[in-house]
């Protein structure tokens, strides 16, 4: 049996001698697709549980782990708080306690449009 793709118009060809190899590969395959899977679920489940939905303002926040109100918003540094600022999740971190977790506040039109005096 042949498998192959395509390089910049040349043909990379991997021959498979047996049966045995080509179900080699496949378990292979399969586990690597699981694994994948799994690591996306790991993430998921980290990105939940360290995510609050809040629309609170910064004076009545108070710490999960503690329960202190000494929270304050905390500086992003690395990807994960890059890639979490596009989602509008923004981080904080208890002073007590130095637990830290994100806050997403929606964006919502109420919230940018002028008040009626």
């Amino acid at each position: 049996m042949l498998l192959g793709y395509y390089v910049e118009r040349q043909v990379v060809r991997f021959y498979v001698l047996s049966q045995s190899q080509l179900i080699i590969a496949a378990a292979a395959a399969t586990i690597a697709v699981l694994a994948i899977i799994g690591l996306a679920i790991f993430a998921w489940r980290v990105f939940i549980e360290n995510v609050e939905r809040t629309t609170l303002d910064d004076s009545e926040l108070t710490c999960r782990h503690c329960k202190s109100k000494a929270v304050h918003p905390s500086f992003r540094t690395g990807i994960f708080d890059q890639i979490f600022w596009m989602f509008s999740c923004t981080p904080y971190r208890c002073s007590v306690c130095s637990w830290r977790f994100y806050l997403y506040r929606p964006q919502s039109g109420s919230d940018t449009a002028p008040q009626a005096h």
